[in-house]
């Protein structure tokens, strides 16, 4: 629903800490600019947690989910949830190391 017109792809960015401070690089934007984030449920959290440290308005909307609903197990490295398992596992950690950098000085 948004107009094509209205949307910026940043792309130099190599990681969820670098795409705002990407993002702000782009032409007209600013801390100011009202930005949308569309991203896995699963990585939602931690991505919406990054782009309001430099946004004051941020929107998010996550992409439909594809395969899994998660539970219990999903936490439980198996052959049938591994893949699950390692996604969310990844989101903890990354927004456990964020946490670490931002209340250090190693940047």
């Amino acid at each position: 629903g948004v107009p094509e017109s209205h949307l910026l792809l940043e792309d130099n960015s190599t990681n969820t800490r670098e795409h705002p401070i990407e993002a702000l690089k782009l032409p007209g934007i600013t801390g100011m600019t009202p930005i949308g984030i569309v991203t896995s449920d699963s990585h939602m959290r931690r991505a919406q947690r990054e782009f309001r440290r430099y946004f004051s308005t941020v929107r998010t909307r996550p992409v439909p989910r594809v395969r899994y609903s998660a539970d219990w197990q999903d936490f439980v490295p198996n052959s049938n949830t591994l893949g699950a398992s390692t996604i969310f596992l990844q989101e903890w950690v990354g927004m456990a190391w964020y946490t670490i950098l931002e209340n250090s000085s190693i940047r």
